[in-house]
């Protein structure tokens, strides 16, 4: 949505959850009041943490940060569109059938794929083509098998 306030939350998972609480979250709860849709950039890998304070704000989309507990974010944020960040170091270092392995776990770990996306960001140069290609496979079988269940 080209109207969705992205807010980049990077420094959140340097504090704790109940600092979030007490300081962050009654200015993000003005903020995302005021600017909808609302969505957050949580790039850590704790956002199972975060994410039943995060579920306070009225959400339309949050990343999912690598190494989060893809599972325990949905249950907190049911209805948010969650974007399932891959590791950019993994994604330059490991072999392909490694990249669709944690692909389809995040996959798989997310539950019902209507509200889910896939991304690497931040990959550094040489980041090898196949990578790419395995993690792109793996969405696009999912997107079939989503394709037929609504069927």
């Amino acid at each position: 949505d080209p109207c969705l306030f992205f807010h980049a939350n990077c420094s959140v998972q340097m504090i704790s959850p109940q600092n979030y609480r007490q300081i962050q979250l009654p200015v993000e709860k003005r903020m995302a009041e005021r600017i909808q849709p609302y969505g957050i950039h949580h790039c850590g890998n704790n956002l199972h943490k975060i994410a039943p304070i995060y579920a306070e704000l009225p959400l339309a989309m949050v990343d999912v940060g690598w190494g989060s507990d893809v599972t325990a974010v949905r249950t907190a944020l049911p209805d948010a569109f969650l974007n399932l960040l891959l590791d950019p170091v993994r994604m330059l270092n490991a072999k392909p059938a490694e990249i669709a392995a944690d692909t389809e776990g995040l996959l798989r770990a997310a539950g019902p794929l209507g509200n889910i996306g896939v991304c690497c960001i931040n990959m550094d140069y040489g980041t090898p083509d196949e990578n790419i290609y395995a993690m792109v496979e793996v969405v696009k079988r999912y997107r079939m098998s989503l394709r037929d269940f609504k069927l």
